[in-house]
């Protein structure tokens, strides 16, 4: 992926063009304009986090909107091969990107081609209820597997927080969060990001508030959102820290004692 930077006004790609790469955006805003079935143009602006230009990508066909930066902006820039790669070998980053497509798409029936990023997520459901069990926490993308121990970390007690590491610790030397990451610009992880907690007998990921938001089993919490915590279950959790390509993805293994 490379990050790409537009001053306001520039025209990102224009409709007509051959699709060979999908944006995430990480700073700033986009304007989608195309055109309307009574001949007037139709517009959308998206916001920090959407993805666009999947659909096209995928369908291997040519921009059906014209993109233009309506403020400086920053984006990733992921290319047909990598986003083929990443499909085949990272099930996180093909559940995230890819299935929220083929949902708009379908409900849509094909009316809409902007193809702007994921749906709001559902509420979260109540929690499975758990005994005290054991919480470890994997890396699950190589570049997060850099900063953290392959094996996995016991996470204990609660709650434990997540977030990035700072150069401002808090008065005393301590940090703000139990697990501190090392991210760099356009930063994808919050200083203070998400905490993996108890509640009702269950266990629960709550965003702190972040920038970008968390993506817990799917589910989008924090950020823009009015919803900031979702229930984990027995078994394996996918965690994402950030925008659906944040390289900060975790599985979470909660056993039973």
């Amino acid at each position: 992926m490379n990050s790409r930077k537009y001053d306001t006004g520039d025209v990102i790609y224009r409709r007509g063009e051959a699709a060979g790469s999908a944006f995430e955006l990480r700073e700033g805003k986009v304007r989608l304009t195309w055109p309307g079935p009574t001949g007037s143009d139709m517009t959308t602006i998206l916001g920090v986090g959407q993805i666009f230009g999947v659909a096209e990508l995928i369908g291997g066909g040519t921009r059906p909107a014209t993109a233009e930066a309506v403020s400086d902006v920053m984006m990733s820039e992921i290319h047909r091969d990598e986003f083929i790669r990443l499909c085949a070998t990272d099930a996180e980053f093909a559940k995230a990107v890819v299935r929220p497509v083929f949902d708009r798409l379908r409900q849509d029936a094909g009316v809409d081609q902007a193809g702007v990023g994921p749906e709001p997520p559902p509420p979260p459901q109540a929690a499975t209820v758990i005994v005290p069990s054991q919480l470890l926490l994997h890396p699950a993308a190589r570049e997060l597997a850099r900063q953290m121990d392959s094996g996995g970390m016991r996470i204990a007690p609660l709650p434990f927080r997540i977030g990035r590491k700072s150069s401002r610790p808090l008065e005393g030397g301590r940090s703000s969060v139990e697990l501190a990451l090392h991210d760099t610009r356009p930063y994808s992880l919050s200083r203070r990001h998400f905490a993996i907690e108890t509640h009702n007998g269950g266990y629960v990921v709550r965003d702190c508030g972040s920038h970008h938001g968390t993506i817990v089993n799917g589910a989008h919490i924090g950020g823009a959102l009015a919803v900031s915590v979702a229930p984990l279950i027995a078994g394996e959790n996918r965690i994402v820290a950030g925008p659906a390509l944040s390289p900060f993805r975790f599985t979470l293994s909660i056993r039973g004692a």
